[in-house]
């Protein structure tokens, strides 16, 4: 399972190819990476930790 971030123009625009001065390609990152990546990082596990999760009907023995 996938979350897509690339919808929000600060997503989207917080890491790009650039080519400088001299011709060489290279990667530019933005103040708001640190940002852009904690908060897909946040909806990352908040999708997928029901799925991990036992649920407490389905499993009478948790937690030992």
């Amino acid at each position: 399972m996938r979350t897509h971030q690339g919808g929000d123009d600060c997503s989207y625009s917080c890491v790009t190819q650039e080519e400088d001065a001299k011709g060489k390609v290279g990667i530019a990152l933005s103040k708001e990476v640190m940002a852009v990546a904690g908060n897909a990082l946040k909806v990352n596990i908040s999708t997928l930790a029901p799925l991990a999760s036992p649920s407490r009907s389905s499993s009478s023995s948790w937690p030992p």
